[in-house]
This record gives C-alpha cells, structure tokens and sequence, in this order.
C-alpha cells in the first residue's frame, strides 16, 4: 500500500530527526503533451515484429477535434500533439515516459540525493501521473542539478513538470533553492 509506505518512511524520518524532503511531482498536461515521435518510438521497441506497433500507431496518432460553446461548433483541428481526451490510448502512450521519468529519479546519478533506510535507497512511487519521492538534499548544486535533469526531461521526451503546482513536504533544514522544484509546504 503507497499510503502505508510513505507515513512509514515520514515516521522513520521522524523518528531518526533526519533532515529530509518528499517531493510530489506535478506533471504539466501530462496526457496532452505526449509527443508523437517519442511515443512511436517506444511503441516500436515494445512490439518489435509484426504489424501490433504498425496498427497501435495509425489508430492512436492524429485525429481531429471539435470544440462546442453556446451549442455552437467550431471548426475541426487536428491534433498534432498528445492525445485526445478520453482517448484509450492516451494513458499507454503517457505510461512509458512515465517509467522513463522514474528511471532517471532511480538513476546512480541521483543516488547520492535519495533517501536511504538500512542504506537502500527508498523508490520513487507512482500511481497514474502522480509521483513522489523521498530525498535528502543538503545543497543548492544537488537542487540544481535534478532540476536541469527535469527540464531535459521536457526537451527531450515532452514530458514537463509544473513546478509551480508541485509540493515539498520538509523535515529539519534544507537547502534554500529547494523552492525552485516546487512549493515547500510544511514540516512533517
């Protein structure tokens, strides 16, 4: 159980006064930024033989919407970037870059910034498009140097994170550009 884990791990933060801080990423239109060749891509490397990525990629890119105001249509537009809303798609194409976001939070770069109990890194966590993780920083450079990743992140893969909706929970002293990656919440 997610819930059960992070209050146990805030617990053991608590209990051992460790300084330490729980982020919780807020991705910017995650479903709405997808970006056609990333997500192609990762399709094809999941489904290398056969016809399925083929078939997977002509049914879910493109397509046309409509928007209605006053019971009145506009014209159509075509969609040129991410996925149309409710589309059944939409969260197979944003699941992958997802992980793919996961996998650099869990990288041996950023070890040195995650909170560890017994030694062992404690995981990011994720559930649909939300997800946390448990850090330690203890200066501005380590601050900045995940930030530049996260930026990369949006350059590369389209996936952008609102910083100015992500939440930081605290616990003892942390460093000052720690605001930077999101709004600093409150002491647990």
């Amino acid at each position: 159980n997610a819930t059960m884990s992070i209050i146990s791990v805030i617990n053991h933060i608590k209990t051992q006064k460790d300084d330490a801080q729980l982020i919780s990423y807020d991705f910017s239109k995650a479903f709405d930024k997808t970006l056609p060749q990333v997500t192609n891509c990762i399709i094809r490397h999941i489904f290398p033989n056969g016809e399925l990525a083929s078939a997977i990629i002509n049914l879910t890119n493109g397509g046309r919407f409509r928007a209605m105001a006053n019971g009145a249509f506009s014209i159509f537009y075509s969609i040129t970037i991410g996925s149309g809303q409710g589309d059944p798609y939409s969260s197979t194409k944003f699941l992958p870059l997802n992980h793919i976001f996961v996998a650099c939070l869990r990288s041996p770069r950023f070890h040195s910034i995650t909170y560890k109990v017994n030694n062992q890194c404690i995981e990011p966590g994720s559930f649909a498009d939300d997800n946390w993780q448990f850090n330690i920083f203890k200066s501005n450079a380590q601050v900045n140097e995940l930030k530049s990743l996260l930026l990369r992140l949006k350059q590369s893969i389209g996936l952008e994170i609102n910083f100015s909706k992500t939440k930081i929970l605290v616990h003892g002293n942390y460093p000052d550009s720690l605001n930077s990656l999101g709004k600093v919440c409150n002491q647990f």
